[in-house]
Protein backbone atom coordinates (compact mmCIF):
# COMPACT_ATOMS: atom_id res chain seq x y z
CA UNK A 1 0.00 0.00 0.00
CA UNK A 2 1.61 2.99 -1.16
CA UNK A 3 5.27 3.79 -1.92
CA UNK A 4 7.59 4.61 0.28
CA UNK A 5 7.23 8.07 2.29
CA UNK A 6 9.98 10.99 0.89
CA UNK A 7 9.93 14.24 -0.29
CA UNK A 8 9.66 15.14 -3.46
CA UNK A 9 13.20 16.12 -4.00
CA UNK A 10 14.71 12.96 -2.21
CA UNK A 11 12.15 11.07 -5.01
CA UNK A 12 13.50 13.06 -7.72
CA UNK A 13 17.81 12.42 -6.46
CA UNK A 14 16.71 8.91 -5.97
CA UNK A 15 17.64 8.72 -2.30
CA UNK A 16 15.55 6.77 -0.08
CA UNK A 17 13.98 5.32 -3.21
CA UNK A 18 12.44 2.16 -2.43
CA UNK A 19 14.01 -0.68 -3.40
CA UNK A 20 12.38 -3.02 -5.92
CA UNK A 21 13.45 -6.53 -5.84
CA UNK A 22 13.49 -9.11 -8.75
CA UNK A 23 10.32 -10.88 -6.97
CA UNK A 24 8.43 -7.65 -5.93
CA UNK A 25 5.53 -8.64 -8.52
CA UNK A 26 4.90 -11.68 -5.99
CA UNK A 27 3.33 -10.71 -2.52
CA UNK A 28 3.78 -12.79 0.79
CA UNK A 29 2.09 -15.98 -0.62
CA UNK A 30 4.44 -15.84 -3.55
CA UNK A 31 1.60 -15.94 -6.05
CA UNK A 32 1.91 -12.66 -8.93
CA UNK A 33 -0.33 -9.78 -8.39
CA UNK A 34 -3.39 -10.27 -10.79
CA UNK A 35 -2.65 -6.27 -11.99
CA UNK A 36 -0.66 -3.50 -11.33
CA UNK A 37 -2.71 -0.37 -10.15
CA UNK A 38 -1.39 2.97 -9.97
CA UNK A 39 -3.81 5.43 -8.53
CA UNK A 40 -1.85 8.60 -9.09
CA UNK A 41 -3.04 11.18 -11.70
CA UNK A 42 -2.77 10.66 -15.14
CA UNK A 43 0.01 13.58 -15.42
CA UNK A 44 2.04 11.37 -12.49
CA UNK A 45 1.51 8.20 -14.09
CA UNK A 46 2.84 9.81 -17.93
CA UNK A 47 5.95 11.17 -15.87
CA UNK A 48 6.95 7.60 -14.26
CA UNK A 49 4.77 4.07 -13.22
CA UNK A 50 6.27 0.77 -12.70
CA UNK A 51 6.68 -1.58 -15.32
CA UNK A 52 3.26 -3.35 -16.71
CA UNK A 53 0.99 -0.78 -14.28
CA UNK A 54 -1.96 0.26 -15.27
CA UNK A 55 -3.33 3.87 -14.58
CA UNK A 56 -7.01 4.40 -12.76
CA UNK A 57 -6.55 7.74 -11.23
CA UNK A 58 -8.89 7.86 -8.29
CA UNK A 59 -8.44 11.64 -8.70
CA UNK A 60 -8.08 14.22 -11.60
CA UNK A 61 -4.78 16.29 -12.39
CA UNK A 62 -6.93 19.20 -11.28
CA UNK A 63 -8.58 17.64 -8.30
CA UNK A 64 -5.45 16.69 -7.07
CA UNK A 65 -4.35 20.32 -6.84
CA UNK A 66 -7.02 21.39 -5.85
CA UNK A 67 -7.38 18.85 -2.60
CA UNK A 68 -3.67 19.85 -2.36
CA UNK A 69 -4.64 23.31 -1.92
CA UNK A 70 -7.25 23.33 -0.07
CA UNK A 71 -5.17 20.65 2.47
CA UNK A 72 -2.45 23.14 2.74
CA UNK A 73 -4.78 25.54 4.85
CA UNK A 74 -7.09 22.85 6.24
CA UNK A 75 -6.14 19.27 6.60
CA UNK A 76 -9.33 18.56 7.65
CA UNK A 77 -11.33 20.34 4.57
CA UNK A 78 -8.93 19.00 2.27
CA UNK A 79 -9.35 15.33 3.10
CA UNK A 80 -13.08 15.75 3.23
CA UNK A 81 -13.12 16.93 -0.16
CA UNK A 82 -10.67 14.41 -1.17
CA UNK A 83 -12.40 11.84 0.12
CA UNK A 84 -15.74 12.36 -1.45
CA UNK A 85 -14.22 13.20 -5.08
CA UNK A 86 -12.44 9.58 -4.22
CA UNK A 87 -15.64 7.46 -3.65
CA UNK A 88 -16.92 8.85 -6.35
CA UNK A 89 -14.13 7.98 -8.66
CA UNK A 90 -14.59 4.64 -7.04
CA UNK A 91 -17.92 3.86 -7.18
CA UNK A 92 -17.28 4.18 -10.63
CA UNK A 93 -14.16 1.74 -11.34
CA UNK A 94 -15.81 -0.83 -9.02
CA UNK A 95 -19.05 -0.69 -11.67
CA UNK A 96 -16.63 -0.90 -14.52
CA UNK A 97 -13.12 -1.88 -14.19
CA UNK A 98 -13.94 -4.42 -11.01
CA UNK A 99 -17.07 -5.70 -12.11
CA UNK A 100 -16.08 -9.01 -13.95
CA UNK A 101 -13.09 -9.70 -11.35
CA UNK A 102 -13.24 -12.78 -9.36
CA UNK A 103 -12.66 -13.48 -5.65
CA UNK A 104 -9.08 -14.66 -6.44
CA UNK A 105 -8.21 -11.04 -7.68
CA UNK A 106 -5.24 -9.93 -6.28
CA UNK A 107 -3.74 -6.42 -7.22
CA UNK A 108 -0.88 -4.37 -6.48
CA UNK A 109 -2.04 -1.21 -5.86
CA UNK A 110 0.09 1.64 -5.33
CA UNK A 111 0.48 5.68 -5.52
CA UNK A 112 3.39 7.83 -4.05
CA UNK A 113 4.10 9.80 -0.67
CA UNK A 114 1.69 9.22 2.21
CA UNK A 115 -0.66 6.38 0.51
CA UNK A 116 -3.39 8.04 1.17
CA UNK A 117 -4.87 7.23 -2.48
CA UNK A 118 -3.47 3.90 -2.86
CA UNK A 119 -5.04 3.06 0.95
CA UNK A 120 -8.80 4.51 0.13
CA UNK A 121 -8.34 1.74 -3.07
CA UNK A 122 -6.94 -0.69 -1.27
CA UNK A 123 -9.93 -0.34 1.60
CA UNK A 124 -12.64 -0.45 -0.54
CA UNK A 125 -11.29 -3.65 -2.41
CA UNK A 126 -10.77 -5.38 1.01
CA UNK A 127 -13.90 -4.66 2.33
CA UNK A 128 -15.56 -5.94 -1.14
CA UNK A 129 -13.57 -8.87 -0.41
CA UNK A 130 -10.22 -8.89 -2.76
CA UNK A 131 -6.65 -10.44 -1.36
Amino acid sequence: RGMAKMSPEQWAKGKNAPVLTADWRFGETGQPYCEILDVRTPAEFAEDHLPGAINLPVLSNDQRVLVGTMYASSPFEGRKLGAGLIMETLSGYLKEHFAEKGKDYRPLVYCWRGGQRSGSLAHVLSEVGFR
